[in-house]
């Protein structure tokens, strides 16, 4: 009995770890596309109303990503 609650334990401790590199690394491409937007402001170069369209919507995505990513962890650790 206490083997089987250790081997959930370490199966939900595993996908916690999991999502929560999945989560980091989402992060980071938010980030980095960030960092592309402000480099295309800062070099002048014009962003055209589509392009600025698509990085909010990919933008979007990835926080509903992390969101999902969240709340996951949150049902894990409840």
């Amino acid at each position: 009995m206490l083997t089987d609650v250790d081997g959930r334990l370490r199966t939900k401790e595993s996908v916690v770890g999991k999502l929560t590199l999945k989560n980091a690394a989402l992060k980071q491409q938010i980030l980095k596309m960030e960092n592309q937007l402000q480099h295309k402001e800062e070099m002048g170069e014009v962003l055209h109303v589509i392009d600025f369209d698509q990085l909010k919507i990919e933008n979007q995505q990835y926080l509903e990503k992390i969101e999902e990513r969240n709340n996951e962890l949150l049902k894990l650790y409840a």
